[in-house]
C-alpha cells in the first residue's frame, strides 16, 4: 500500500506540471497572438506605405505627362512655323533670275532644310529625355514599382512617339523632294524664265519641263501621304 504522503506528493507534482504546461501553452498562445497582431499591423503599415507611394508616383507621372505635352506642343509649333516656308519657296518669284535662284537654293540648303531636320530631331529627343528623367526620379523605389510606372509611361508616350516617327519619316522624304527640285532649278537656272502673271516656269527644253512636272508631282503625292494632324 502506497504511503499517503508519497501519493499526495505525486499529485502535487502532477498538478504543478499541468499548471506549468498549461501556463506555458497559454504564454505561447499569447506570444503567437501578439506576433500575429504585430504582423497584421506591419502588413497594414506596408500596404498604407505602398498605397501612399503609388499615389505619389501617380502624381509624379501626371506632372511628367503635363510638362511633356506642353514641351512637345511648344516644339511642334516651332516646327510647324518653320515649315510654312515650304508654301512659298517654290514660287516662280523666287527663281526670277539666276541670282535669285542661287540665293533660294542656298537658303534652302543651308537654313531651311537643316532647321526642319534639327527641329524634328528635337521633338523625337523629347521622348527620350522625359523617359530618362522619369527613370532617375523613380530609381529609389522598388524595382517592381519602377517597372509598373515605366510601363505606364511608355504606354502613354510611345503611341505618340510612333506617330511622330511616322510623320517625320514622310517629312524627310518631302524635304529631300524639295531639295531635288530646288537643285534642279539651280542647275538649270540659265535654261528657263518665269512668267509671274501666270505663275509658271518657261523652260527652253521640253525634257526639262517634263522633269519639273515629275518632281512637282512627287512633292504633291508626298503631301497627300502626310497627315498634318501629327503636329
Amino acid at each position: 500500500m502506497a504511503h499517503p504522503f508519497k501519493s499526495y506528493k505525486l499529485i502535487v507534482i502532477f498538478i504543478f506540471l499541468c499548471v506549468t504546461v498549461v501556463g506555458g501553452l497559454y504564454q505561447l498562445h499569447i506570444y503567437n497572438q501578439h506576433q500575429n497582431e504585430i504582423r497584421i499591423q506591419q502588413l497594414k503599415a506596408e500596404q498604407t506605405r505602398k498605397k501612399a507611394e503609388r499615389a505619389a508616383l501617380d502624381i509624379l507621372l501626371h506632372k511628367y505627362l503635363v510638362t511633356f505635352k506642353a514641351d512637345l506642343k511648344k516644339k511642334a509649333l516651332a516646327y510647324k512655323k518653320s515649315r510654312t516656308v515650304l508654301r512659298e519657296i517654290l514660287s516662280p518669284y523666287n527663281f526670277e533670275t539666276p541670282q535669285y535662284t542661287k540665293e533660294n537654293y542656298m537658303l534652302f540648303k543651308n537654313n531651311v532644310a537643316p532647321d526642319l531636320r534639327n527641329k524634328a530631331t528635337e521633338i523625337i529627343y523629347i521622348f527620350e529625355k522625359y523617359t530618362k528623367n522619369l527613370q532617375n526620379d523613380i530609381q529609389e523605389h522598388e524595382h517592381k514599382i519602377q517597372e509598373i510606372f515605366l510601363l505606364k509611361w511608355k504606354e502613354m508616350s510611345h503611341k505618340q512617339l510612333n506617330t511622330y516617327i511616322d510623320f517625320f519619316t514622310k517629312e524627310e522624304k518631302l524635304i529631300q523632294a524639295y531639295e531635288e527640285i530646288i537643285t534642279f532649278y539651280y542647275i538649270h537656272s540659265n535654261l528657263f524664265s518665269v512668267d509671274l502673271d501666270q505663275n509658271i516656269f518657261l523652260f527652253d527644253r521640253e525634257k526639262d519641263k517634263k522633269k519639273e512636272m515629275a518632281l512637282r508631282k512627287t512633292i504633291k503625292d508626298l503631301k497627300k501621304q502626310i497627315k498634318t494632324k501629327a503636329y
